[in-house]
């Protein structure tokens, strides 16, 4: 007998104890042995298609060997003040437009005090290219602490990238693009036939104290933004500038430690995982995210910190175990792995970063949008919802019941412009792209309650540009938009009256203030006297959304794409059909029925129209109408015929060996058309297949 014996009592408890995290993780890998099995094989060859090989790691390895070979090589340049720099370093061009003229800053050009790839166990193989990240440090000479003020520090980062890209030319193609809209913090791209790295600028030490970059302090001067001599002003705050500033003092290495420190090991999955999570964001156009790539990983570990997640999870669990309480709305609740004072959206790293700073509100809803939606299909069919969620190519369009479009002229700038939001225009250095989004977005959402569900934001575009070409202006900003996703009530989104509350309630005065004009009291059947709007015309949101903008934002030029998912919905039945054939037509030739010389072992479909990628009709059109055109009085019936630019569908039969093949190919041939003639026969009188030779084709319909 043991020193301590629970008794009955306390082992019976431990029989009907709740679960631990393990087990019940455990009980769901259990849940369909034979469907989890399959998705898992799935999902493994998911993971070696865009995992990069040893000997590809290798090759990074050895470029990062180059890139410090060619720092060497750095020009020596004196230094010189900031508003002396020019538009360019040597013949790099800087990436950042200079304006307004900055007054004061010292720059010094000096090699990075230290290089390094980051992240690279969970670098990820798409298109192709395997995508890697790399940190350059900045000295803390070049640096100092009033340049916290007026965008100092972000164009000196983009004086160092310009000083950095005069040898990085000499064996990579250098570009800038911008990220989520962000134009003052370019990133610099490092491309080969293989490799595209993303460079990451940061500084040595923290330049400046914790205190300058809180969320509600203002670190630019309206009255320098705005070039006047005097500002009585209130400022505005700027975050996300901060915000911004305060990622690159803050290395990826300080951060692994601290990790190291926190849990001594970090679950063995984690990469992996954090690879699918990187191809579910790409395949469902979730662009926003890409700005903060240890998104993930900081959000899994918030998981295992709550005891939300095993520890020994495999990568697909964790993903989905993401993916669940996103889905859940916890990104709202949950603060991350240190606490922070930045406003939502939020997550904050070991560091006190906030990982989603450049994510803007909108985009994090359609995350836990998307997570949902996904989640559902995976919960329903787990093999085949892989495929749909990891595989499959979900475009910006058919994801959406609508797509709305806004013009690039400017119109949004003017929007903050119209409620008198100079202070924050300077406060986004003149990038008011996203944040006047943000308000038309959650204008419409408050508007139309009943039948918008969720918006998708198009990230804001700049033209990614080299070396040698000038950085684009706020004003070259395109591709700005949403996606509108609605309820499943068909009968609700097409009504043409928008219900408010009562008349004599106190929100009838907000919905007013929301509708204008179109606003008016009606008595609804149920007998009550509501606020409501009313558009007679065929598509009511449409006309809802264009007066909502014009009223609001004085944005007229807009272009709006109705219908969306239906349209696809029609597309996809189309070729639900043509695959619904092909699977019929593949059960009839390898029927055991058939009596043919050789075996028909598999059955290869080559045409594009089998993949869904086909721009050439394939089904019949209607070529008649119920009437004639010119005897009114004859009921012609419907006809339907081949579009002139028919694509037909190519199938390739392969058949089984044979040693009596003879070696003319003039016999092969002849030999070919007679099985074709035999096929033709047997399909036409045994199985009532309508076909039809030609030259050395058999033609089936």
């Amino acid at each position: 007998m043991t020193a301590i014996d629970d008794g009955p009592e306390a082992k019976k408890a431990k029989m009907f104890a709740a679960p631990t995290v393990e087990e019940v993780a455990a009980l769901r890998e259990a849940e369909g042995i034979f469907s989890g099995r399959l998705s898992q094989l799935k999902t493994d060859e998911i993971l070696r298609e865009i995992t990069p090989s040893q000997s590809e790691l290798n090759e990074l390895s050895e470029i990062l060997g180059a890139i410090r070979t060619l720092m060497k090589k750095l020009p020596k340049l004196d230094d010189m003040n900031l508003e002396d720099v020019g538009t360019s370093v040597k013949d790099s061009v800087i990436p950042i437009v200079m304006s307004p003229p900055s007054d004061k800053g010292l720059v010094r050009f000096l090699p990075p005090s230290r290089i390094s790839l980051i992240d690279l166990d969970s670098s990820v193989k798409y298109d192709e290219k395997i995508e890697a990240r790399i940190e350059f440090e900045m000295p803390k000479a070049c640096l100092q602490e009033k340049d916290v003020w007026d965008e100092r520090f972000f164009r000196k980062r983009a004086i160092y990238m310009a000083y950095l890209a005069t040898v990085l030319t000499k064996k990579f193609d250098v570009s800038y693009r911008i990220v989520n809209g962000l134009r003052i913090k370019p990133m610099m791209i490092l491309s080969n036939e293989k490799f595209q790295i993303t460079c990451e600028i940061k500084t040595e030490v923290e330049f400046a104290k914790r205190v300058r970059f809180i969320p509600s302090r203002c670190n630019i001067h309206y009255n320098w933004w705005a070039q006047i001599s005097e500002d009585d002003s209130i400022p505005a705050e700027t975050t996300l500038y901060n915000s911004a500033m305060l990622d690159d003092q803050i290395s990826f290495e300080q951060e692994e430690k601290d990790l190291l420190e926190k849990f001594s090991s970090l679950p063995p999955s984690l990469n992996n995982a954090s690879r699918l999570f990187k191809l579910w964001t790409r395949q469902s156009c979730i662009h926003h995210f890409e700005s903060s790539p240890d998104f993930f990983k900081t959000y899994a570990l918030t998981l295992l910190v709550k005891n939300r997640m095993p520890r020994l999870a495999s990568a697909f669990q964790i993903f989905r175990l993401v993916l669940e309480s996103l889905a859940a709305g916890d990104l709202s609740s949950l603060s991350g792995l240190s606490d922070t004072e930045w406003p939502a959206p939020c997550l904050g790293s070991t560091q006190g970063r906030n990982l989603l700073s450049n994510v803007p509100l909108s985009a994090c809803e359609w995350l836990r949008f998307s997570a949902a939606r996904d989640s559902k299909i995976l919960a329903k069919d787990l093999s085949n919802g892989v495929i749909s969620t990891l595989v499959n190519k979900r475009s910006f369009l058919s994801l959406s019941h609508a797509i709305v479009l806004l013009p690039d002229d400017g119109s949004l700038q003017c929007v903050l412009k119209r409620n008198r939001n100079d202070t924050r225009i300077a406060a986004l250095s003149g990038d008011t792209a996203t944040t006047a989004l943000e308000y038309l977005i959650l204008l419409l959402k408050n508007a139309v309650t009943d039948r918008i569900v969720a918006i998708c934001p198009k990230v804001p575009e700049f033209k990614p540009w080299s070396t040698v070409q000038q950085p684009p202006k706020s004003e070259e900003v395109f591709g700005l938009g949403f996606g509108i996703s609605l309820s499943e009530s068909e009968t609700n989104n097409l009504a043409k009256v928008f219900r408010g509350p009562a008349a004599d309630n106190d929100s009838a005065k907000r919905f007013r203030s929301l509708w204008g004009a179109k606003a008016d009291e009606r008595r609804f059947q149920d007998g009550s006297i509501c606020v409501a709007a009313h558009f007679d015309s065929e598509d009511p949101l449409e006309a809802a959304v264009r007066h909502l903008l014009k009223f609001h934002g004085q944005i007229e030029k807009v272009e709006y794409f109705g219908r969306m998912q239906s349209e696809n919905r029609a597309d996809f039945a189309e070729y639900q059909k043509l695959s619904d054939g092909y699977a019929e037509l593949e059960q009839i030739l390898r029927s055991n029925d058939l009596d043919l010389p050789l075996r028909i072992t598999h059955l290869w479909p080559v045409s594009p129209t089998f993949r869904g990628t086909s721009s050439i009709p394939f089904s019949p059109k209607a070529s008649h109408l119920p009437k004639a055109a010119y005897q009114y009085n004859v009921d012609v019936p419907e006809a339907k015929s081949l579009p002139s630019h028919f694509a037909s569908n190519r199938i390739l039969l392969q058949l089984e060996g044979s040693s009596k093949w003879p070696q003319n190919i003039q016999a092969i041939r002849k030999l070919r058309q007679a099985y074709h003639i035999r096929l033709a026969e047997i399909l036409a009188n045994k199985f009532q297949v309508n076909n039809k030779l030609k030259f050395s084709l058999l033609f089936i319909r």
